[in-house]
């Protein structure tokens, strides 16, 4: 792909995996994971991330100004989300390629699964998240179905960050109740797929 326009004319799985590779190449269990499920708690999310218009649907969510940079920044290095992995780049590209075109099928499934019909007549048509106690439970359907599912290495698709909309370090917390069920994704700072995850108070500063 040479342009964003050519990006967003993809299918929107498609678009999916390329966010989920450009975004961080672990695939340990920690970082796709953690991207995969700030989209899903972005849709969601009682604030507006920039979906909310069209109807919250994935494509909505992930193709929105400021959310994913991943397909608005074309990436200086390949492979990348405009050029992902071929045979002949290194194994772990291609895996981490691999795994992210997995994740993205069971996210996008899921949400068709379980979502709701879509009212608009703009846009694809696809299945869209609620708010309030359908949402909660519409999301806790999807969560479950997701979970019982497996990457390209065989481990269950685990949540590393809870309820937070943000794939960065959770490794510290102003307070219990902020922690909540969020689990660390590593070190307060750290290195992970070429993005940095840093501490909440770091991203105050």
């Amino acid at each position: 792909m040479e342009s964003l326009e050519e990006i967003l004319e993809m299918l929107t799985q498609e678009i999916l995996a390329r966010i989920l590779y450009q975004e961080t190449r672990d695939v340990t269990g920690k970082g796709q994971n953690a991207v995969l499920y700030s989209i899903l708690n972005r849709m969601f999310s009682e604030k507006n991330f920039g979906g909310r218009g069209k109807g919250n649907s994935i494509y909505d969510l992930i193709t929105a100004v400021n959310q994913y940079a991943s397909i608005y920044e074309i990436p200086p290095n390949i492979p990348s989300s405009y050029r992902p992995p071929v045979i002949g780049d290194k194994e772990e590209e291609l895996e981490a390629w691999e795994n992210a075109k997995r994740l993205a099928a069971i996210l996008y499934y899921a949400v068709e699964m379980y979502g709701a019909g879509n009212p608009y007549t703009e846009g694809r048509g696809e299945k869209v998240a609620l708010q309030g106690e359908e949402g909660k439970k519409m999301k806790e359907e999807i969560m479950a179905f997701i979970e019982e599912q497996e990457d390209v290495r065989g481990d269950k698709i685990k949540n590393p960050i809870g309820t937070r909309d943000s794939f960065f370090n959770t490794g510290f917390y102003n307070s219990e109740e902020e922690k909540g069920d969020n689990e660390m994704l590593g070190p307060d700072k750290a290195e992970c797929g070429g993005n940095t995850f840093f501490t909440a108070v770091e991203r105050a500063q």
